[in-house]
C-alpha cells in the first residue's frame, strides 16, 4: 500500500505502540484497574494492530468481514469513550477520554472509507481477484476522483492527530503524574523486609513514577503521529 521507506516506519511505530499496550494491559489485569484503563490499552492495542495490517495491506474493502468486525469494535469503542467524555470517572480528563474516542473515530473512518480516501474504486466482480482455470472477470482497482468531503474529513482527523502528538510530546518532556491516560502502573514487587527494604522501596517507587507517565506519553505520541502520516499518506 505504502512506499517501502514508510511501510518500514508505520511497522517499527505500531510495534512499539501494540507491545508497550500490551505490557500495561497485562499490568492492570494483574494489579487491578478500579478506572477502566484496561479498555484504553485494549484499544490502543487493536488499534496497533489494526494499523500494521493497514500497514501491509492485508486489511480488505469495507465490506468483507474483517473490515466490518473492525468498524464495529472500534464504533463500540467510541461511544464507551464519549461517555467518559460525559461522565468522566475520577482521575481521568475530558480532553484524554476525548483523544482515545477520536482515534477510535479515527480507525472507523480509515477502514470505512479506504476507497474513497485512496481515489480507488474495485470493478469487476468484487471478488479478491483470484480465479481458477482463468475464467470469470478479475477484480481490479481503478482510479477515481475522492469527494471534497472525503478529503476535509480525512483532513480533519490527520489534523486531530497532529496535535493529539504535540500534547503528548509536552507530557513526555514534562509529564504530569497521576493525570495521563490512566493511572500510574502500580504495585512495586516485595523487596524483602528490613531497613535496606524500607530505603529501597520509595526510591523503587520514585523511579516507577517519574519513568511511567513518560512512557505513557511516549506511546500515545507515536499512535497520535503514526495514525496522522497514515492518514495522510493516505
Amino acid at each position: 500500500m505504502f512506499s517501502p521507506v514508510v511501510t518500514l516506519l508505520l511497522s517499527v511505530v505500531f510495534l512499539l505502540t501494540g507491545g508497550w499496550s500490551l505490557v500495561r494491559l497485562a499490568e492492570l489485569i494483574a494489579t487491578g484497574d478500579h478506572g477502566g484503563s484496561r479498555v484504553a490499552e485494549l484499544a490502543h492495542l487493536l488499534m496497533s494492530l489494526a494499523m500494521l495490517a493497514m500497514t501491509w495491506g492485508v486489511t480488505g474493502g469495507p465490506t468483507t468481514p474483517g473490515a466490518v468486525l473492525q468498524i464495529l469494535v472500534f464504533t463500540v469503542l467510541t461511544a464507551w469513550f464519549v461517555r467518559r467524555v460525559l461522565l468522566p470517572p475520577p482521575g481521568h480528563r475530558r480532553l484524554v477520554e476525548g483523544y482515545h474516542a477520536a482515534m477510535c473515530a479515527a480507525m472507523v473512518w480509515m477502514v470505512a472509507a479506504m476507497p474513497q480516501i485512496m481515489g480507488t474504486s474495485m470493478s469487476g466482480d468484487g471478488g479478491g481477484g483470484h480465479h481458477h482455470g482463468g475464467s470469470g472477470p478479475v477484480a481490479t482497482m481503478v482510479p477515481v476522483v475522492t469527494p471534497g468531503w472525503v478529503t476535509g474529513l480525512t483532513w480533519a482527523f490527520a489534523v486531530v492527530s497532529l496535535a493529539a502528538a504535540a500534547s503528548w510530546l509536552l507530557r513526555v518532556v514534562r509529564p504530569v503524574v497521576g493525570r495521563g491516560c490512566g493511572p500510574v502502573p502500580g504495585g512495586v514487587p516485595d523487596a524483602g523486609s528490613g531497613p535496606v527494604a524500607v530505603a529501597t522501596r520509595p526510591a523503587v517507587m520514585s523511579v516507577r513514577a517519574a519513568i511511567a507517565p513518560r512512557l505513557d506519553a511516549g506511546c500515545h505520541l507515536l499512535m497520535s503521529a503514526g495514525m496522522a502520516v497514515m492518514l495522510l499518506v493516505m
